[in-house]
């Protein structure tokens, strides 16, 4: 038999290497494409039969020289018709990203790490860098799909077919109208709201406080129910893509979005606690959003006083009947005007017990206040969109003898704020504001809180009940 050659006898050492000086990326596909062409046919692993690329190990470089599209995820397949080219298919946020690479700083390099492919005989490719790319930018405009306006969470959501630069969307020229009769529309712009990514696609506007209540009050007729249809506009130069590009359309595609009303009801705040304030007569009840003060219902709220036990002073509770709501310069603030029994009352179990808890006062602070507590009926009071608020049993409440005041607080030291701050007293009791009470004092008669910012702030607040508190804090 004639002997083997030399040739047939060598084994395949020789590993695939990119074909050429420049592969291509076509952004404007559907989908977008990476064509990366080789030596020889390719596999994605060192064994098996898998034509493809292992993409995880391929990224896109800006001119920079860090990697700003890393395209694992991506699906690579042989090119029809041929062995020894590769066609990756890029995800929507692959695409947005290497969009906006290139807007940014055009060109664009390859890198293909060590492994990224291997020939037949099991052979990895080297690592290679700079690869230059021949770009197809994207100039396909983006278009609209659906929408939906939820005034429970208080959003605008777009879906569109592509991701939308959200940093750069117009809100000035997106507005919600709201059909308040067959000859009126009114006009609700997004200006001031915030425009964030959601899923690829979702564009979301998270409305400001006063946009939602406002569409959520358009959106009621005296009755409750619902008032007329809500269209939605968005000017041309409002939505672009990664690459710059503005969507299709002056009028929104969809222009009557879906709209999901307003249906949780308001909830009580935890903190600031409720305050109960003895020396006005009144019951503040902080809530999570608007109150609707005329659908309020003060007999369905209940304040206990705990009493003090060891001295045989049982509990004492006030159910709030023939109470009446006091205004309040913040929306979201229930007040509660007790009147003079209600008040009397209470002002009287406070008295009784903190007389028989007969605390030594040498230290300059006074005994544990006593406990005080919340209980609200279902319905005690809805929201602006009918919605009634659910039941809540024993919450902890504070007390005061100071007057009210307007909840502000000063910024800390990097400019932060605003904040609300709640006033205790009177009974000298260690509470705080979000756990940052940073002194509780007493001058004998009456007592005062101190506030500050987070640990390192240098600006603090003092709610004082009169001058010679005050002046303590000033001195501390």
């Amino acid at each position: 038999a004639p002997a083997p050659t030399a040739a047939a006898q060598a084994p395949d050492a020789a590993p695939p290497a990119l074909q050429g000086a420049v592969q291509s990326l076509n952004l404007n596909a559907a989908p977008p494409t990476l064509t990366l062409s080789f030596s020889e046919p390719v596999l994605a692993a060192p064994s098996g039969a898998v034509p493809g690329a292992n993409m995880s190990l391929v990224e896109i470089v800006g001119v920079s020289g860090r990697p700003v599209v890393g395209l694992a995820g991506a699906a690579a397949g042989r090119a029809p018709g041929s062995q020894d080219t590769i066609v990756a298919n890029l995800t929507a946020a692959q695409k947005a990203s290497a969009s906006a690479a290139h807007r940014a700083a055009a060109p664009l390099t390859l890198t293909v790490r060590y492994g990224a492919v291997h020939d037949a005989a099991g052979n990895p490719i080297a690592a290679d860098s700079g690869v230059r790319l021949d770009v197809v930018p994207d100039t396909t405009r983006p278009r609209a799909a659906a929408s939906l306006l939820n005034l429970t969470d208080g959003t605008l959501r777009m879906y569109f077919d592509e991701p939308i630069d959200a940093a750069a969307v117009d809100l000035d020229g997106v507005a919600v109208f709201v059909a308040v009769s067959p000859a009126e529309n009114i006009r609700i712009g997004m200006g001031g709201a915030s425009a964030s990514q959601g899923d690829p696609g979702e564009l979301v506007i998270a409305l400001s406080p006063e946009q939602r209540l406002r569409l959520v009050g358009l959106r009621q007729t005296g009755d409750g129910s619902a008032a007329g249809a809500v269209t939605l506009n968005v000017t041309h130069t409002a939505v672009p893509d990664f690459a710059g590009n503005y969507w299709i359309g002056t009028l929104f595609g969809l222009a009557t979005p879906d709209v999901a009303d307003d249906e949780s009801g308001p909830a009580l705040l935890r903190a600031p606690p409720p305050l109960l304030n003895l020396r006005a007569g009144t019951l503040a009840l902080y809530l999570d959003e608007v109150a609707n003060r005329t659908a309020s219902r003060p007999g369905l709220i209940s304040v206990t006083h705990a009493g003090h036990p060891g001295s045989g002073i049982g509990p004492t509770t006030a159910r709030l009947d023939g109470a009446r709501v006091a205004s309040h310069a913040d929306s979201d603030v229930l007040v509660i005007d007790l009147g003079a029994a209600h008040a009397g009352s209470l002002r009287a179990a406070a008295e009784s017990s903190a007389a028989a808890a007969a605390a030594p006062r040498g230290s300059g602070m006074r005994a544990a206040a006593p406990e005080w507590t919340v209980s609200l009926a279902a319905n005690a009071t809805r929201d602006m969109a009918g919605n009634g608020m659910a039941a809540v049993s024993a919450a902890p409440a504070s007390a005061s003898h100071a007057a009210p005041a307007r909840h502000a607080c000063m910024a800390d030291a990097a400019g932060a704020g605003p904040c609300r701050y709640g006033i205790l007293g009177s009974y000298g009791e260690a509470a705080s504001w979000s756990g940052q009470a940073i002194a509780v004092s007493d001058d004998g008669s009456r007592s005062y809180v101190a506030y500050g910012p987070p640990p390192g702030s240098r600006a603090a607040r003092v709610d004082a009940v009169d001058a010679s508190a005050a002046a303590g804090a000033a001195a501390a």
